[in-house]
């Protein structure tokens, strides 16, 4: 059908040029054929894609299916300007082609001090200020993640269970490793996909760092995105330019004016014109690609978003990853995908997004209902009142039934004697 409507659309040119102005019926025809392939193509939900970009986009999904199994480490180091903040972490993820887990520490480095090429730099004694883990497995069609969030001391445990669905999986795939794998922690897909979703597509050939790239650009629910592909080296991402407005969706479906109302006081006011001069911009550069066991694989590369609130204030974040350990042939221990979330720890379970509201706490590895012993304590007292007044009544009921029994009893006798002796009174009158 792509060979089809591809020669649909180069003989559609060539007859408009020619008949424009002489046959405008004829013309008519193939603006109506026109609008029914255009509906088949929505229908279709596809973008027919030229020849050279699908080429370099298949490149890169098999490049990408060397990840199916493996375990990746990377170190990163975060600049935050306005207020300046650095943070150091490191991000696993390791997966099995059917489980998939990661995890990330991280702690705020102080300022001024310089940062060791080796991390994570913290001490024993300095235990990290934030750790976030995620698993995703997949169950009868069902998928299963959760997520455990540590903030300084305080724990807290999600466990979704969900329709198969590659945004719904995003949270595990965008943490900080997943910039190697194409994934941007905004968009529901990762960023080839996000290309063969666009309506429309802009392609040339490009040089960047003295690398032949076939240049990709199109606009998504989720922004522009603009992506150098290089051709020389498994079809690897050695460039991107993203650019979103205040309506660009998250992964979530959520605008990007809504996701940013963290940044300033006006969370609960309604959409205004301040929240559209919402914007933000995200560059990834400095890309190096080594060959890993024959196959080229990024390791090193600079992320910064430039992001603009609805009060004009402008964020800057540059974000340094490097890749210390890959391993494209792993052996998981038993344990590998077990989120290592304490006893006791406050959990959630939702389907669907949405919560049981039933308080739950960690235990031994499942989320369990947590019951409050007071009043667990007091609901058995409750119990046990209601089970003795029961009892009484039970043991009560039956000098009830008698003494009522007596008492009719009683009556019939007596009226039946007061009927014998008025009718001995008339006879003997």
């Amino acid at each position: 059908m792509k060979d089809i409507c591809v020669l649909f659309d180069f003989w559609k040119v060539k007859l408009k040029k020619s008949l424009h102005n002489r046959h405008r019926l004829v013309f008519c025809g193939i603006l109506i054929c026109d609008v029914l392939f255009a509906t088949y193509r929505t229908i279709a939900g596809s973008t027919i894609l030229p020849s050279e970009v699908e080429h370099v986009l298949d490149g890169y999904v098999g490049m990408q299916a060397s990840f199916r199994q493996c375990i990746s480490i990377t170190n990163y180091t975060t600049f935050i300007k306005d207020p300046a903040q650095i943070i150091v972490g490191v991000s696993e993820y390791r997966c099995d082609g059917i489980r998939a887990r990661a995890t990330e520490a991280e702690r705020q480095w102080p300022l001024g001090d310089p940062v060791p090429s080796e991390l994570p730099p913290a001490k024993k004694d300095e235990p990290p200020t934030f750790t976030v883990e995620d698993s995703v497995s997949t169950d009868d069609g069902v998928l299963c993640y959760s997520n455990f969030s540590k903030v300084d001391s305080e724990n807290f445990a999600i466990v979704d269970h969900l329709n198969p669905n590659p945004g719904l999986a995003l949270p595990l795939y965008a943490r900080q490793d997943g910039w190697f794998r194409g994934w941007d922690i905004f968009a529901p897909h990762r960023m080839d996909d996000l290309l063969r979703l666009a309506p429309s597509l802009t392609f040339h050939q490009d040089v960047v760092d003295g690398h032949e790239c076939e240049f990709v650009r199109g606009g998504t629910d989720s922004g522009d995105y603009s992506v150098w592909f290089d051709i020389g080296r498994g079809n690897n991402i050695l460039q991107f330019h993203i650019v979103r407005s205040a309506n660009s969706r998250d992964w979530k479906g959520d605008p990007l004016w809504k996701t940013l109302r963290f940044l300033s006081r006006s969370r609960r006011v309604p959409y205004d014109k301040n929240d559209a001069q919402t914007a933000q911009i995200v560059d990834g550069k400095n890309i190096t690609l080594s060959n890993v066991s024959g196959i080229w694989l990024p390791t090193q590369m600079t992320v910064v978003s430039t992001t603009t609130s609805r009060d004009g204030l402008i964020f800057r974040v540059e974000t340094q990853l490097r890749r210390t350990h890959i391993d494209l042939a792993p052996t998981f221990p038993a344990d590998s995908f077990v989120l290592n979330i304490p006893n006791g720890t406050q959990a959630v379970i939702r389907a669907n997004d949405q919560a049981d509201n039933v308080p739950r706490v960690w235990h031994n590895g499942m989320p369990l209902a947590d019951v409050d012993a007071g009043a667990l304590s007091a609901l058995d007292h409750s119990l046990d009142n209601e089970r003795l007044i029961d009892s009484q009544r039970s043991a009560s009921g039956p000098s009830w039934k008698l003494a009522c029994v007596t008492t009719i009893a009683i009556v019939i006798v007596l009226g039946g004697a007061v009927a014998a002796f008025l009718k001995l009174k008339r006879s003997r009158a």
